[in-house]
């Protein structure tokens, strides 16, 4: 009887002795595995902490910070700080009361507060005329900059906050706008996090059942997902908790959304890909233990290299020069191997148990296409692989891809706090009428420090130095030494000894915003000239603050980018050169996966900066959306290019590459899909930055599931297929076979 020409989707793909062993073990052994897999879940919500229970927040700047080290000889050299995170706004757009502008002058202070013990200083400013010449205001604003004991928790300084405002701003007249600054921005985010992290868990979760029970038409279908990812999630949460209090290494805030989707998606793909291969071992006829034994086999080679490359190049984020990466990688790392390790056991083990009924109440799957369609597919697929055809797919793809990347070439990053809160939150509401009634930076000014020698002397100089210092670019004000400070304390402004002298700076624009950055980029550098132009010729001098650590961190992040991301693509290139015994094939796999994170964040450049006109990315975006995209794209890579790997045992790669294409389609579309919306619901979190990261991962997604994949890769082993040696020296394989029942 004549045979139906084959198609990747009927042929039995070829699978080792170890992996048909190792598919023997777990479904033998699947009556264990199962309840051991639930048993350690629940042993793990009894006795390992929940991930962040304890964990401070982290901050942004960089390990050895020069502005850190400024605002600390500051503090050591004056005894007090200049240099407040938390303040409380009062405004009115028609004038403070004559009253209200005293209260609020009457509050300065210094030392210890009994009623508030956390308190150590307040230093009002209200917005008399001439204060901030770029303000147009005048009497309508008034800022009590708070200063807290060293060891005070970011909880502590904000409730004291908000004690401080309802025991001395709560007349009418006060016009209390908020409390605001960074450390409030910051647990506002926090906040904001925690309180959607529930929502953005369910809506992943009912979103991949939707997709998997779409794609299946069945109802054992997404549960066994759903419960491999149930239980990865718990304890890999878990473990990180756990990890996070012996190390001190907390995980950063806006790490655990990113951590949820990821484990979320990442099961849910590498359960479809079970799902497909065991599904389509039933549709040949097998029972429920040679189909199960057959789907472990062909599958857990690909899901294995897939979550190995994952952890890798995830991990790789420890390479970096921030706490905030260095602490992001192992969580996601961890996340990457708990979702292989279940993957690879329970769902083969469930699927085993359930059998056909986790396909239910569709069953078996639709007959293989008969020999007329899949002959047809089959040389239409061929007909792409013939060099000509593959070399225009391969320019167009880049042509649009270079195309839609121009985004990037006027991509900015700033450090946005209060910026990226939702409009309605406290902060920044208090940050916008601060702004309105001074000047944007007068929630986080800029500190400049000069050391030298006999500066209590040297007021004309030191005159001179703010002048220039008012000068700058985006400068809306410089309060320092001069006739209109002599009322302040001495030793405020210029120490007793003469030693150092300090400069309090205050931006026209958003200090945290990219233009703010750039502003104290420039001032940074033009501050030895200033300093020695102003007759200060022995003196040194630094920059302090939000700003400039704000800048720091982004200039960090850049060089880190290169770095880390140089080193994802190394593990993944290794990871995949011993997959696939070749070093060809991972070069072009890994420059399809470069190309769409250029598309990705070029894309996101132009919606958020062009079309929605916000100034700059987020810092972390770009840096979290490479890294993450070059792991999932190469956890692809492993998928396709497995599949054609696997075929090339029995037939030359070009007929391979044309059988496994298509074949790969269908489930690579399902598991695109379902991690494309895992990442979409990020923008749950009701933060811009989670919004801009929500985009870049979705569309990164959708590029390798729709056009990098089915399309370019494909191409790519085409035109090259001469110097692809792996697929050529894999062992041949004419009968393969199915493991028995």
């Amino acid at each position: 009887m004549e045979q139906p020409a084959e198609s990747a989707e009927s042929d039995p793909r070829p699978a080792g002795p170890l992996s048909r062993a190792y598919a023997r073990l777990v479904t033998t052994l699947a009556p264990l595995i199962v309840p051991a897999w639930i048993a350690a879940a629940v042993l793990a919500v009894l006795y390992l902490p929940a991930m962040g229970q304890g964990g401070a927040l982290a901050g942004f700047e960089p390990s050895g910070s020069r502005a850190a080290a400024v605002e600390a000889r500051s503090a050591q050299l004056f005894g007090t700080p200049l240099i407040a995170r938390t303040l409380v706004v009062q405004r009115d757009a028609q004038g403070l009361s004559a009253a209200a502008q005293v209260r609020a002058l009457g509050r300065a202070r210094a030392g210890r507060d009994r009623a508030l013990p956390d308190l150590r200083g307040v230093l009002p400013l209200v917005n008399a005329r001439g204060l901030v010449p770029a303000s147009r205001e005048t009497g309508t604003t008034a800022i009590s900059y708070l200063f807290f004991a060293p060891d005070s928790s970011v909880d502590d300084q904000v409730a004291t906050a908000h004690a401080f405002t309802a025991r001395e701003v709560s007349r009418p007249d006060d016009a209390l706008v908020g409390v605001t600054g960074v450390v409030p921005a910051r647990l506002a985010q926090w906040h904001a996090i925690s309180t959607a992290l529930p929502w953005l868990t369910l809506v992943t979760v009912l979103l991949i059942a939707a997709v998997v029970g779409l794609r299946f038409r069945a109802l054992g279908a997404p549960l066994v997902s759903l419960a491999a990812a149930g239980i990865a999630y718990v304890i890999s949460t878990r473990a990180v908790g756990w990890l996070d209090e012996r190390s001190g290494l907390s995980v950063p805030q806006e790490a655990e959304p990113v951590m949820v989707v990821l484990l979320l998606g990442i099961v849910t793909d590498y359960a479809i890909f079970y799902l497909e291969s065991t599904r389509t071992a039933h549709g040949r006829g097998l029972g429920r233990w040679a189909a199960a034994r057959t789907g472990a086999a062909s599958t857990t080679p690909i899901v294995f290299t897939a979550g190995i490359l994952v952890a890798a190049s995830t991990g790789a984020l420890v390479l970096g020069n921030s706490d905030f990466f260095r602490a992001f990688g192992p969580g996601l790392a961890l996340t990457a191997l708990f979702s292989m390790v279940v993957a690879v056991t329970f769902v083969p083990a469930a699927l085993a148990l359930l059998g056909r009924a986790a396909f239910w109440p569709r069953g078996a799957p639709a007959e293989p296409a008969g020999p007329a369609t899949a002959g047809r597919r089959f040389r239409l697929a061929r007909l792409a692989t013939a060099r000509p055809i593959a070399l225009v797919a391969v320019l167009v793809c880049v042509a649009l891809g270079l195309a839609a990347a121009s985004g990037l070439r006027d991509a900015r990053l700033a450090v946005p706090l209060m910026s990226d809160l939702p409009g309605g939150d406290e902060a920044a509401q208090a940050q916008t009428a601060a702004a309105r009634g001074m000047a944007p930076g007068i929630v986080a000014p800029t500190e400049v420090l000069v050391e030298g020698t006999g500066l209590n002397r040297s007021a004309a100089a030191l005159t001179r130095v703010r002048a220039a210092l008012a000068r700058e670019p985006h400068v809306a004000a410089v309060v320092g030494p001069g006739a209109e400070t002599q009322r302040l304390p001495a030793g405020v402004l210029v120490t007793r000894d003469g030693r150092a002298a300090r400069f309090a700076v205050v931006l026209s624009v958003d200090p945290l915003g990219a233009n703010g950055l750039d502003a104290v980029r420039r001032l940074e550098a033009d501050l030895p000239g200033l300093v020695r132009e102003a007759g200060l010729a022995g003196a040194r001098a630094g920059v302090a603050g939000d700003s400039a650590l704000g800048a720091e961190t982004v200039d960090g992040m850049l060089a880190d980018l290169l770095r880390v991301a140089g080193a994802a693509l190394l593990a993944a290139f290794v990871v995949l050169a011993i997959f696939l015994r070749s070093l060809v094939a991972p070069l072009i796999l890994l420059a399809a996966s470069v190309l769409a994170l250029a598309v990705s964040l070029g894309l996101t450049a132009l919606v958020f900066q062009h079309q929605l006109g916000f100034d700059a990315l987020s810092w972390y975006v770009p840096f979290t959306a490479a890294v993450l995209l070059i792991a999932l794209g190469s956890d692809y890579n492993v998928f396709v290019a497995g599949r054609i790997w696997q075929q090339a045992r029995r037939r030359p790669l070009r007929d391979a590459i044309a059988l496994s294409a298509p074949g790969s389609a269908k489930a690579l579309v399902v598991a695109g899909v379902a991690l494309a919306l895992s990442f979409a619901s990020l923008a749950i979190v009701p933060l811009r930055s989670f919004r801009e990261l929500a985009f870049a991962m979705a569309c990164g997604v959708l590029l390798e599931t729709f056009l990098v994949r089915p399309v370019l890769v494909p191409s790519l082993l085409a035109v090259v297929r001469p110097r692809v040696r792996g697929a050529e020296r894999l062992p041949r394989d004419p009968e393969t076979p199915t493991v028995a029942g």
